[in-house]
């Protein structure tokens, strides 16, 4: 009996430590998943609070099923958005193919790309807008090949230069695995280069291709998380019934054996009592003898069924164990991507995404507790003459160079962002304009004072800035503007200067 009670007690020791393992793996879970839908968010929620409050299994049940079915609401969600994409790329790319006077090897790289993007197999996600973008461009590339016989010699230059610029700034918002950066450098590269419209277009093909080709890595690797997700569930649930199922007839036979074992013992005890003849006794001891070695039989297939349940247990046990260092990676993936999405590759700074999220929430921040916010708007000046005279090689160093120089200038409370092209915002928090203006003044000086070489040659690059303080009656709409204004004044006055709004 002693042992039934210590095995009853491992068991059930083992069973709320496996429970706690649970918790953990669902809250690593809906850090995982968080964002993807607000039903889903909630429900993860509750989970977690049930598993926290010891909550009987048997209600947990139905919640991780409604789970399970929001995860394959959301895959299809996103298998649908896939589809429209997939549909508006497949238009673009074939009202291109059939306009007149493309290049045959173009025609083909574009079928190439048609059928590539219309596979089953290809997954697009939040890459889907650096796509229609360059989708917008290819579409410019064509309107400039379609007008040639129209424009003059001397603006198609111009032309080609405007739209490499462009394309030049979308890919720099990209940030992929190795193999992938080192393609859309080599495409980078080849911008610096091009001079003529048919080059722009054979660019935009192979930058796709390259864009296709990373995402799919990236799909399908979150694909195969989320199957590995539904299955681990799928099997955790099962493991769930069957140890619910199995804890508790072992604890129904249990007590029935004991209720059973202790009728005998009395009523062995009483017939020794009452009795005063030896033979009938005998008989009596014998019978009573006989049940109780029933019962101990029936006691002995119990240890069978406690065997089932660890053995169950300790599947699920291992299997949890597993499922929440795979959630752990998976998570730190995503926190890594998340990272990716909010910094600037070229300048190693924010990118205007990053701003956009900060710029709210410092904003509120100030009107809620009344705090002073200063804004600077910041753009290099004549920054096309330097990609025009020394190649955009040397543009991209310098705006490397000047990112450099505002992380180590500026306060660790201070937030600083690439707008877009050679344009920066600063946010600083609780500062005033009268606070603010001296160590921009001297960020100013700084820039001008920098020897900015270039294969031996010397750069000259200045800043102009506009600065605006929030007023507790305004948008932050508004208050950029201000500032944008301000900047351009800045620009008007003759540059490399600070104007105030």
């Amino acid at each position: 009996m002693k042992d039934i009670n210590k095995a009853y007690r491992d068991l059930e020791s083992k069973f709320l430590s496996d429970r706690e393992t649970l918790g953990r793996l669902v809250e690593r879970m809906s850090h995982a998943c968080k964002g993807q839908q607000t039903e889903l968010d909630n429900k993860l929620a509750t989970l977690r609070t049930s598993l926290k409050e010891n909550a009987d299994l048997e209600n947990i049940r139905p919640l991780t099923d409604q789970v399970e079915n929001l995860l394959q609401q959301a895959s299809a969600r996103i298998d649908a958005d896939l589809a429209v994409a997939k549909q508006s790329f497949f238009e673009s790319c074939s009202t291109l193919q059939r306009a007149r006077g493309l290049e045959p090897e173009t025609r083909r790289q574009l079928r190439s790309v048609i059928e590539q993007s219309q596979l089953p197999e290809t997954k697009l996600t939040h890459l889907l807008p650096h796509l229609s973008t360059l989708s917008e461009l290819y579409s410019q590339t064509l309107a400039n090949l379609h007008q040639q016989k129209g424009i003059e010699p001397q603006t198609l230059p111009k032309s080609v230069h405007t739209l490499s610029n462009a394309l030049l700034n979308v890919l720099s918002e990209f940030d992929f695995e190795p193999k992938a950066a080192q393609a859309i450098k080599d495409q980078r590269s080849a911008l610096a280069q091009a001079s003529k419209p048919e080059e722009l277009v054979t660019i935009c093909v192979d930058s796709m291709k390259v864009i296709i080709n990373a995402v799919k890595v990236e799909r399908t690797g979150s694909e195969q998380f989320l199957s590995r997700l539904n299955a681990s569930l799928d099997r955790i649930n099962q493991a769930l019934e069957q140890s619910v199922s199995t804890s508790a007839q072992l604890n129904q036979v249990q007590l029935e054996t004991e209720k059973q074992i202790r009728q005998q013992l009395s009523a062995l005890s009483q017939d020794v009592e009452v009795s005063d003849r030896l033979e009938p006794l005998k008989v009596q001891i014998a019978s009573r003898l006989e049940s109780i070695n029933d019962l101990l039989a029936k006691r002995s297939s119990n240890a069978d069924l406690e065997l089932q349940l660890q053995d169950s247990l300790q599947q699920m046990s291992k299997r949890l164990t597993e499922l929440e260092s795979e959630s752990k990676n998976y998570q730190t993936r995503l926190e890594e991507q998340r990272h990716k999405l909010y910094v600037d590759t070229l300048t190693g700074l924010k990118n205007r995404a990053a701003f956009d999220e900060r710029f709210e929430i410092e904003f509120e921040r100030a009107q809620r507790y009344q705090l002073p916010l200063t804004l600077a708007v910041m753009d290099l000046d004549h920054f096309k003459a330097i990609n025009d005279n020394h190649g955009h090689i040397a543009g991209d160093k310098t705006l490397g160079a000047v990112g450099k120089l505002l992380k180590q200038w500026l306060r660790s409370s201070d937030f600083v962002a690439r707008y877009g092209g050679e344009e920066f915002v600063l946010l600083l928090p609780q500062q005033t304009i009268a606070s603010s203006t001296p160590m921009l003044d001297k960020l100013c000086k700084k820039i001008a004072s920098i020897p900015f070489i270039y294969k031996g040659q010397k750069l000259n690059v200045t800043m102009s800035i506009g600065v605006a303080q929030a007023d507790p009656k305004e948008s932050r709409i508004a208050l950029f503007d201000r500032a944008d204004n301000a900047l351009y004044q800045a620009k008007n006055n003759g540059r490399n200067q600070i104007v105030t709004a």
